[in-house]
């Protein structure tokens, strides 16, 4: 970003306690806001969930997985040691749910459908990702179709959307690829608006501490307007 560094609190979102949604002494799930990155980057350390949080709890914490900049909604955070660990491990496991919120202008085929699509780094771009063989990574995605909005700029369908795998730019590479682009997402061609479409809105995991399932929902008081507008945020 092409601003003075002093002025960098000026452009990335502050953080909040607010933005804790769910907490016990080893394990928290925090809401990320749209434009802050999840882990410091090149460009600059000071401004990230990660540093913020750090700096909350006053020692290391492990995000075991990450969203996008661009991207807002639940990141799961690991505040003690012994949970560093146990928490990576029910990821590399796939044994995390996670069901994302988004919102597209093309209507999807099918209340139900999935995307079996194998993902690869693309050849125009080394951030950007796209659909392909060979060299690509196996990716699934699972969609749910929620409802259509009539707005201003026309009607957008909302979807949930359950990665079973992770690969980078996953769910906006398969809709753009079989759906049509989420809106606002300047990677992939997406329709113009001012926030990305996107949104982690649930989290559900077995707790290894505390041995019983943890289910958390993003709170509305934390949603950008555009999520609020889909009156369905998480089922």
């Amino acid at each position: 970003p092409k601003y003075p560094y002093r002025k960098a609190e000026d452009f990335y979102p502050s953080f909040s306690t607010k933005s804790i949604v769910y907490e016990d002494d080893h394990f928290a799930v925090v809401f990320k806001p749209i434009g802050l990155p999840t882990h410091p980057n090149k460009e600059q350390t000071a401004h990230s969930l990660r540093t913020y949080l750090e700096r909350y709890y006053r020692r290391r914490v492990h995000l075991p997985s990450r969203l996008d900049t661009a991207t807002c909604g639940l990141v799961p955070v690991s505040i003690h040691g012994m949970m560093h660990q146990q928490l990576q491990r029910l990821f590399e496991r796939r044994l995390v749910e996670k069901c994302y919120l988004c919102g597209v202008d093309s209507p999807p085929p099918a209340d139900h459908f999935c995307v079996d699509a194998p993902i690869r780094r693309s050849a125009i771009h080394a951030v950007l990702r796209e659909v392909g063989e060979p060299g690509g990574d196996p990716a699934e995605t699972h969609f749910e179709f929620l409802n259509a909005v009539e707005g201003r700029s026309g009607t957008t369908y909302y979807l949930h959307a359950y990665p079973v795998t992770g690969r980078t730019h996953q769910i906006r590479v398969h809709l753009a690829s079989f759906v049509g682009p989420i809106r606002g997402d300047r990677f992939y061609g997406g329709p113009p608006a001012e926030e990305l479409h996107l949104m982690c809105s649930k989290l559900s995991l077995f707790h290894p501490v505390l041995k019983k399932q943890i289910t958390v929902v993003a709170p509305r008081r934390l949603l950008p307007e555009w999520a609020k507008a889909a009156e369905i945020v998480a089922s």
